[in-house]
């Protein structure tokens, strides 16, 4: 039994014939009305804080995706790369990496100008974007260059995606011009990670690795494997891939 039920007991009894004080029943009336405010004023807050917790998703998307692909942005890209290279390498499970960069597109810019170019890099996104799987991170990694991080994906998969987004761009009907796409790709070696191995590593490999797919001719898929055998390895000055 409550304290209320108590102090109903005690009283009820104290009016004409068992039936409550008029005072009683008005502090009933009262207490009622103070419990129904505050429901209301719980439901209110419920409300406008279902209203905040959607503006902040809102906001947060907007801070992570590119304005003009909708795709992830360079800094959401490298937080989730982040993320997943610990986590891989505390499991020892693939993680691969892609770059892309449209082939020629300066030249496409100032014949056609940056309007033109503006559509082809939302419709090259779309290609992406349709040739990736859910849970991998299709980003804009600036200009006319694209990235994908490939979670659970060994050297093949990576390849066979980056050949998939290839080809489809190559096959496609252009309006103005045929576009097409060079790429470069890196996997972990988790035999080759020591203490000072970061995810940068697998950018700047994936970074050399476009580099000589652009100097042999364009519109091809290199793996940064395919470096590490050849008998004059491919140097370049890497770029700061993780500034934000």
């Amino acid at each position: 039994m409550s304290w209320f039920d108590d102090r109903w007991d005690e009283r009820k009894g104290s009016g004409t014939d068992g039936e409550a004080e008029p005072a009683l029943l008005a502090e009933i009336h009262r207490l009622r009305s103070r419990l129904e405010e505050a429901y209301a004023t719980i439901d209110s807050l419920r409300t406008k804080g279902n209203g905040l917790e959607d503006d902040l998703d809102r906001l947060q998307r907007v801070a992570s995706t590119d304005g003009l692909t909708d795709l992830w942005n360079r800094r959401f890209l490298i937080d989730s790369l982040d993320v997943s290279f610990s986590f891989a390498v505390r499991h020892r499970l693939p993680l691969s990496f892609v770059l892309m960069d449209v082939d020629a597109f300066k030249s496409f810019n100032d014949a056609h100008g940056h309007a033109a170019g503006d559509e082809v890099l939302r419709q090259v996104a779309s290609i992406v974007r349709r040739c990736a799987r859910d849970h991998d991170v299709v980003a804009r990694y600036g200009g006319e260059e694209f990235a994908i991080l490939l979670p659970g994906t060994g050297r093949a998969g990576a390849m066979a995606m980056a050949e998939r987004v290839r080809r489809t761009l190559e096959a496609r009907s252009w309006e103005v011009r045929p576009v097409t796409a060079s790429f470069g790709a890196a996997t972990i070696r988790h035999k080759e990670i020591g203490p000072q191995t970061s995810a940068a590593s697998l950018v700047e490999n994936a970074d050399l690795a476009l580099y000589h797919s652009k100097r042999q001719g364009r519109n091809r898929v290199t793996h940064a494997d395919e470096l590490s055998r050849a008998s004059t390895p491919l140097v370049r000055e890497p770029r700061p891939a993780l500034d934000r």
